[in-house]
């Protein structure tokens, strides 16, 4: 037997296990690898199912990502609700909560890791190109420029990483 869950119903406990098994901390790594995991096959699936209303959406949220380049905490907003958005479209309600269930994750990376890099050369056109091959209903052009975007997040954590590491070291 099947029975409807509500998205709280499922994002609650999940965020509960999060931080009980990991002590409240997940890395950088840890967050990659379950996007990986996840959002691939999402770009595939929004690039098959999306309705054009959904597109639509789709194109006015990578707007208001162009509009807050200069603004850290919105463009992590819009960034985590073009991802969102792009589980949705997959019409597949169990994706749309597990991606739920990492936004505020997703979130937090964008604002740590945006201001060490420039968001219009990294970040916009990784998410131009994944609405573009979405709107052209190019499943595994759709896969690829996921992979991009998240190889480019991979290269960016590692960056910031090392940004702070050498920010930490005592002069001397």
């Amino acid at each position: 037997m099947v029975r409807k869950l509500t998205r709280e119903q499922v994002v609650e406990p999940l965020g509960l296990l999060l931080r009980s098994h990991t002590g409240g901390e997940i890395s950088f790594e840890q967050l990659y690898q379950v996007r990986s995991i996840l959002e691939v096959e999402i770009a595939g699936l929004a690039a098959l199912q999306a309705s054009e209303a959904e597109i639509a959406g789709l194109k006015q949220i990578v707007a208001n990502m162009e509009a807050a380049q200069t603004d850290v905490v919105k463009l992590a907003v819009h960034d985590a609700d073009f991802h969102s958005a792009l589980a949705k479209m997959t019409h597949n309600p169990l994706l749309a909560i597990l991606v739920d269930s990492i936004r505020d994750l997703l979130q937090e990376y964008v604002a740590r890791v945006t201001p060490y890099l420039d968001p219009s050369q990294e970040n916009l056109p990784l998410h131009q190109k994944l609405l573009e091959r979405i709107e052209a209903r190019d499943v595994a052009g759709a896969r690829q420029a996921m992979h991009e975007n998240l190889d480019q997040m991979h290269k960016n954590t590692n960056r910031y990483a090392e940004l702070n590491r050498k920010a930490q070291k005592p002069e001397g």
